[in-house]
């Protein structure tokens, strides 16, 4: 079987002439759907042949194309950070997808909707559900999954990976949607992480991202971005601890940084089913400031029966600190 090789050099131009546009158009569903498609391609030509490519594949990346969690991926590549080897499914591929779906017009209805009023806002819902329902039937596009063939077939024999959504809106300042988007671990065949990319993009549109924008004192109808999605595919790393390393501190000075870390995988710090201990840094001096050991009694483990992780017990609780050396 033969493929494109993955490590081509690739640029983006974000602001492309004679690109087509759909702001302030009505159209119909097939004309909209050829757009789509015209954009997508549009973008492949410009940025790169292939549809999805590995992280260092990039010479230019921006939010619209990858989203935020590739991008952050990407910019600590660059700058040397050890990062896991991954494949980027971009945006414009999640616009063909939806293209082909058939849902792009009521993608536009749901996010034009008042999503404060219940009676709108059950509407959306129900479109939602169709939206999801499609999403997952419809095939993804054969060269995708040709190139994402050629990732996996250069990891290690037996090796799994985290799928992980990297929206468009997940780091915004004005509309942020961190977290509410869906990640996938210890994905081991070809079938899951296909069906994994695409419940990627359903995470989207699950009811719960209606509920969490509606609740905002600054929602206004019709006033969210519609967002897109890329997918980022990394290489799982058995962790025996697991942190996130803020570069403000959320809670004191912008020039302080703040880590938090727990034992085994991540899930237990992003779900906050596990206290972490916590860090506080001068960002310039790396002095440690402040600092707050929990004791963790638990921790997430790769599952044994299934793919995902599950919470197991300690034998003994930890009382000493997960991280060490960390300035």
């Amino acid at each position: 079987m033969s493929h494109v090789p993955l490590m081509k050099r690739a640029s983006y131009v974000d602001t492309t002439p004679g690109r087509a546009s759909m702001r302030g158009s009505i159209i119909g569903t097939s004309a909209r759907r050829d757009i789509l498609k015209m954009q997508a391609a549009q973008d492949k030509e410009i940025f790169d042949p292939m549809l999805g490519c590995t992280l260092t594949s990039f010479e230019n990346a921006t939010l619209d194309l990858i989203g935020g969690k590739a991008l952050q991926c990407w910019r600590l590549a660059r700058h040397g950070f050890p990062v896991p080897k991954a494949f980027i499914i971009p945006t414009y591929v999640y616009s063909m997808h939806v293209a082909d779906a058939g849902v792009a017009k009521l993608i536009d209805t749901v996010y034009n909707s008042n999503w404060k009023d219940e009676k709108a806002r059950g509407r959306a819902k129900a479109s939602m559900e169709t939206i999801r329902k499609r999403i997952q039937s419809t095939p993804l596009n054969p060269e995708v999954v040709s190139n994402l063939d050629a990732f996996l077939e250069g990891l290690p024999a037996g090796s799994t990976v985290a799928v992980r959504s990297s929206g468009s809106a997940e780091d915004l300042a004005s509309q942020s949607f961190a977290e509410q988007y869906d990640t996938f671990l210890y994905k081991l065949t070809k079938e899951d992480i296909i069906d994994s990319i695409k419940l990627c993009w359903v995470s989207m549109f699950k009811d719960h991202i209606l509920d969490y924008a509606s609740r905002s004192d600054d929602y206004i109808p019709g006033s969210i971005k519609i967002p897109k999605m890329g997918v980022l595919i990394m290489k799982m790393v058995e962790a025996e601890a697991s942190g996130v390393c803020f570069s403000r501190n959320l809670w004191g000075d912008k020039k302080e940084v703040m880590i938090e870390a727990v034992l085994g995988q991540g899930e237990g710090l992003v779900s906050g089913a596990i206290t972490p201990d916590r860090f506080v840094l001068d960002k310039y001096s790396t002095e440690i400031l402040h600092s707050e050991i929990s004791t963790q009694a638990q921790k997430y483990i790769r599952s044994n029966n299934t793919d995902g992780v599950k919470l197991v017990d300690l034998d003994k609780p930890k009382d000493q600190p997960v991280m060490t050396n960390i300035n």
